[in-house]
């Protein structure tokens, strides 16, 4: 290493270096884009026989990529395989750049995926990375809702497998508060998660995670279809069990902190509930089952 000059410390060369080996791949052909590499960084790096300090920083640069990519690609397998290798890594480029990690826990790198996705606008996709992709289960990837849907969902699974798992309430531990159960707030436990989609996807989120979706000689189709289901960890497990929306509606007001009879008031007003008895009955049957409480207050 030379010596630094004056003009460069070692907070300035580290600044420098970090945006060297952070310098995102251009993303039609992948390549590095080493002219962006700050000179004053490239100036430190002693030159070795045949090997340019441009190559050396590049060798870092490049892997720096290919390991968030490779993350990318084990947290999402599903979205993966919804648009294809290629349009899959260019994605994880721009959404990595646009939102980069402020944490170092790498199995939360996709965290904000769904956001981005949510904030691409339509003639973006169309002209820039356009996300169609011909596989045998044809999902209508065009759409920006299915792939923000994907991501949502696969961004809370890698959450879930990788949180300490909460010890909810089980069903003896409700029978005291019974009597007066409607007058109780409850207070569900914070790794239990709620979706209301327009496609599909759940059916496929374990089988894609256990490959047994790729080695399938008959994939199944992504349905277009209102889907509510409930996500959570039991048993070291993540689980999907779905749902109906009164039990969207009721889990929501809850956690929002209302009693439970204040709350069946509510859904009952707003003709929500048909048969109030027996979805209340279904519901606390899950939250028993399922130990999804952390306390009723």
């Amino acid at each position: 290493m030379h010596e630094l000059p004056k003009s460069l410390n070692i907070k300035s060369l580290q600044e420098k270096m970090a945006y060297t080996f952070s310098s995102p791949l251009d993303t039609d052909k992948f390549e590095l884009t080493t002219e962006n590499y700050p000179p004053e960084f490239l100036n430190q790096i002693e030159p070795l026989k045949d090997i340019t300090s441009v190559y050396q920083a590049g060798t870092y640069n490049q892997q720096y990529w290919f390991r968030l990519i490779n993350c990318m690609q084990d947290q999402f397998p599903l979205l993966l395989y919804l648009m294809g290798l290629a349009k899959f890594n260019r994605l994880s480029i721009e959404f990595l750049t646009a939102y980069p990690s402020e944490n170092p826990n790498l199995n939360i790198l996709g965290r904000q995926l769904s956001l981005y996705i949510d904030n691409l606008k339509k003639e973006e996709v169309k002209s820039k990375i356009d996300y169609s992709h011909k596989s045998s289960i044809k999902p209508p990837v065009a759409n920006l809702k299915i792939l923000k849907e994907c991501a949502e969902m696969e961004a809370v699974y890698n959450e879930l497998f990788i949180k300490e798992e909460k010890i909810g309430l089980k069903f003896a531990d409700l029978v005291p508060h019974l009597k007066d159960l409607g007058k109780k707030k409850f207070f569900f436990r914070e790794d239990v998660f709620f979706f209301h989609h327009q496609y599909l996807l759940q059916p496929h989120l374990l089988p894609v995670r256990q490959k047994s979706f790729f080695s399938s000689s008959s994939k199944p189709a992504i349905q277009k279809q209102e889907n509510f289901f409930f996500m959570f960890s039991k048993g070291r497990q993540v689980h999907c069990v779905s749902a109906t929306s009164i039990e969207i509606a009721l889990f929501s007001a809850l956690k929002s902190g209302q009693p439970l009879n204040k709350a069946m008031t509510s859904l009952l007003q707003e003709k929500k509930v048909v048969h109030p008895e027996s979805s209340l009955e279904e519901f606390m049957g899950k939250i028993g089952m399922f130990e999804w409480l952390e306390k009723i207050g």
